[in-house]
């Protein structure tokens, strides 16, 4: 897809059900016909209420208490595959995250120039070893605190003796990290 044109994208609900909406997304170069790329979504649907409780601002921290912190983690790591940058991080970076309120407690991110895998497990060497809850895991990636805030609040402890945390980061959510330990 040339980015220096124009993009004309066209998005279509295609089913909706009282709990999910499917749209697909259609994108061609200087509204021309010739469809570049497609694209589908299945989305949960949320009424307004529902979302903003009486117009009040949402209630993001108690994400992790509402729901399943498993099943919250692993839409964490969806989005976080589906939002990953393809940056020059220099070199390979392997992640060891703990979690004290999943199951399983262990989880391994290898993070190259142009992927993302995460799978449960302790891996024998890490390059970036991250402990802490859901919630303060959430609050890192999504640039909501910085670690030095997590450590000092004593919600995370963070190795990262080559300082890679801000490359991943960067590479995940589109922020640059500032203030990283060390």
């Amino acid at each position: 897809m040339p980015t220096s044109r124009s993009i004309t994208i066209r998005a279509q609900a295609e089913t909706a059900s009282e709990r999910t909406i499917t749209v697909s997304l259609q994108g061609s170069i200087d509204d021309s016909e010739q469809v570049t790329f497609r694209a589908r979504g299945d989305y949960a649907r949320v009424s307004p209420t529902g979302r903003h409780g009486g117009g009040a601002d949402a209630d993001y921290d108690s994400l992790e208490e509402r729901f399943d912190r498993l099943r919250f983690f692993a839409w964490l790591t969806a989005a976080m595959k589906e939002s990953y940058l393809p940056v020059d991080i220099g070199s390979p970076v392997r992640l060891a995250v703990g979690l004290s309120d999943a199951t399983p407690k262990h989880w391994t991110l290898d993070v190259a120039d142009r992927s993302l895998e995460v799978e449960a497990g302790k891996p024998a060497s890490w390059d970036v070893r991250y402990t802490g809850t859901v919630r303060s895991w959430r609050e890192l990636v999504y640039g909501v605190r910085i670690a030095d805030e997590l450590i000092a609040a004593g919600s995370a402890t963070v190795g990262d003796p080559d300082g890679l945390l801000s490359a991943f980061l960067a590479a995940v959510a589109g922020w640059e990290q500032t203030d990283g330990p060390e």
